[in-house]
This record gives structure tokens, C-alpha cells and sequence, in this order.
């Protein structure tokens, strides 16, 4: 295989700027009263590989208010429960065992992502949050009872 010259485009050669943008949504909760929409971002801008975003997007349907985390864990110490719970939970499984050190490694604050599930909601986390690039966006169910 015979390859042309590459062509100058901008600040780049052609061959050189192979830019990928690639999104997509699930409904992954829809009970008739709250709606939970996950999207996954993909964007490759050159280098090793890469980077996606997960982002959530929750409503309550009989008003369409959009919910984040903070209308759910409505105080600091409902943030810290499901802080602690995640932890827990991490600890000692994979893929979260290598990353997830200690209680600080799993912060939960007001950009953390979720979405609903039948009995409660469940964490998101971005690449290399708590866990390796290779296992993408892993993601803790947390059930109600731990932040009534």
C-alpha cells in the first residue's frame, strides 16, 4: 500500500487530525413519577486513546423539574452516608480495590452524577475517578434507607 502526501489542513496534516465526537442516552428509571436519562460522552482529540464523560439527567415528571444529587442528599450528612456506604462498598471489590485507598478517595459532592433505581439511586463515576480508564464509568447502587 502506497501512501499520498499528506495535505495541510489549518495546523495539521491530514492524516494527523482524526478528531471523534460520539454521544448516546439510556432511560435507565422511568416509574411514572421520576425519569433518570445517562448519557455517554466520547471524545478522541489525538493521544493514547480518548476520554468519555458520563452525565446524568433527572426528572421529577408531574412538575419536569431537573434533579440533581443535592435534591436528593439534601444535607451534609446524608452526603456523608452515601460517602461512607460507597467506601464501604469499594474497598474490596474490584475494579475499585487498586484506586480506592481510603474514605477520601470516593468524593461525593454536587457534580457527582446518578440516576434512580428501584430502591434508591446509583453513583456514577467518571474514568480514573475510582477506578482505571479500561473499566470506563463504574457505578455503586446505594439504597434509600442509607440517606432517608
Amino acid at each position: 500500500m502506497m501512501l499520498k502526501k499528506n495535505k495541510k489542513i489549518g495546523n495539521c496534516q491530514e492524516l494527523m487530525c482524526n478528531y471523534e465526537y460520539i454521544t448516546n442516552y439510556k432511560v435507565n428509571y422511568n416509574d411514572g413519577s421520576k425519569l433518570s436519562i445517562l448519557t455517554n460522552n466520547y471524545a478522541y482529540t489525538g493521544g493514547a486513546h480518548g476520554i468519555g464523560y458520563a452525565e446524568s439527567f433527572n426528572f421529577t415528571i408531574s412538575n419536569g423539574k431537573q434533579m440533581k444529587i443535592s435534591d436528593v442528599l439534601t444535607s451534609k450528612s446524608k452526603m456523608n452516608s452515601v460517602q461512607k456506604f460507597a467506601y464501604k462498598y469499594m474497598k474490596n471489590r474490584e475494579p475499585f480495590k487498586h484506586f480506592v485507598t481510603k474514605s477520601s478517595d470516593v468524593k461525593i459532592n454536587k457534580d457527582t452524577q446518578f440516576y434512580y433505581n428501584r430502591d434508591g439511586i446509583t453513583l456514577v463515576f467518571q474514568e480514573y475517578e475510582v477506578a482505571s480508564y479500561a473499566d470506563g464509568n463504574p457505578t455503586v447502587s446505594v439504597p434509600y434507607s442509607v440517606y432517608k
